[in-house]
């Protein structure tokens, strides 16, 4: 039987993470107090024979005095804790600390796990099949995808490799004097919550991130595992900006926004915006840098912009569920109506 062991200090916790390849900032301490209190982060380090099969932190509801609720990991458990693992041997990890946690977890307290996966199905081929074998039903019939910039070759290299448009953007917005910025404190996630809400108003779309989730982890994250903000600025006014989280051997985009300019409205801001970001992986000897999801059905644009950095595509399993009793299933049904009919 599997040994759970739960982590109730916040530094032993992302040390613990910090040795792990697929860590990512939502497997932090400080996402998981970002999120707020609306759910209850539970951090578990999964082991077998002394051995650590991996980590996991769930955003757990349960219903008080009863064994019943939801847990909900988003690109958790953790595995990869050696570049020298196959993708074989990565996915028995997986296998051997998803069956750790709904044995020493989620079943004995009736729980309904819902997982989504951070391992992609074109890096680690059969990862769905074994979701399938472990139980877990799918709840998507669109994938997550994104594009993935290999950061392995020189800078000279990668940049070359982008498709032309996006080079001669960037080295455009280079020679128009356009600055790029780059912090980690309060000051600069205030000033990027300002062009991210400008751009969701003028958009009008919804969007479930929020900026002050990302700006209240920060308030919790030491070191290289804080994020970074980038923004691009032109005289002294900021057009744009990006945010990064670079843990493991990824860095990721986890929020971007544009401010357009009656008298500067193509400054190309964006393409520099991810070119220093990608710079900043490579000084830090990241593998790749993910730029956050792609959709060519209803962001065609979003997806030819992404496609100019010449990345490969991948797609993600998905989101899946696992168990749960009957209590828990219509608890976690009927709070998603509620939650529905409030527009939430």
């Amino acid at each position: 039987m599997p040994e759970i062991i739960i982590s109730e200090h916040s530094r032993e916790w992302d040390e613990q993470l910090s040795s792990f390849l697929d860590a990512s900032v939502y497997q932090t301490w400080g996402y998981g107090e970002g999120r707020g209190s609306e759910t209850q982060a539970v951090r578990l380090r999964i082991e077998d024979g002394g051995q650590c099969l991996g980590l996991v932190q769930l955003r757990q509801k349960t219903l008080p005095g009863l064994k019943a609720g939801l847990a909900h990991s988003y690109f958790g458990p953790v595995v990869r804790n050696s570049s020298e693992d196959s993708p074989e041997e990565t996915l028995l990890r997986y296998q051997a600390a998803l069956r750790g946690l709904i044995e020493g977890w989620i079943r004995p307290q009736g729980l309904l796990l819902r997982l989504v996966s951070h391992l992609p199905e074109d890096l680690y081929p059969g990862v769905g099949k074994i979701l399938k074998d472990l139980g877990f039903r799918p709840l998507e019939t669109r994938p997550y995808r994104t594009i993935l910039v290999d950061l392995r070759p020189d800078l000279d290299v990668i940049k070359g490799g982008f498709r032309s448009r996006s080079r001669t953007m960037i080295n455009k917005a280079l020679k128009q004097g356009i600055q790029v910025e780059v912090g980690e404190d309060s000051s600069y996630f205030e000033r990027f919550e300002a062009l991210y809400d400008e751009m969701v108003a003028r958009k009008a779309f919804h969007s479930n991130l929020r900026v002050s989730t990302f700006a209240r982890a920060q308030e919790f994250l030491r070191g290289k595992d804080r994020m970074r903000v980038f923004l691009a600025t032109f005289e002294g006014t900021d057009i744009g900006g990006l945010v990064l989280s670079a843990m493991g051997d990824m860095g990721i985009y986890l929020l971007g926004a544009t401010r357009i300019l009656k008298e500067f409205p193509n400054h190309n801001g964006s393409r520099l915006l991810h070119w220093k970001a990608i710079e900043e992986c490579k000084v830090r000897g990241l593998r790749y840098y993910d730029l956050c999801g792609i959709d060519p059905e209803k962001d065609p644009g979003g997806y030819r912009f992404k496609k100019g950095f010449r990345g490969q595509e991948i797609v993600y399993p998905g989101t899946f569920e696992w168990g749960g009793s009957l209590l828990s299933k219509a608890a976690v049904r009927a709070g998603e109506l509620v939650k529905k009919l409030r527009g939430g």
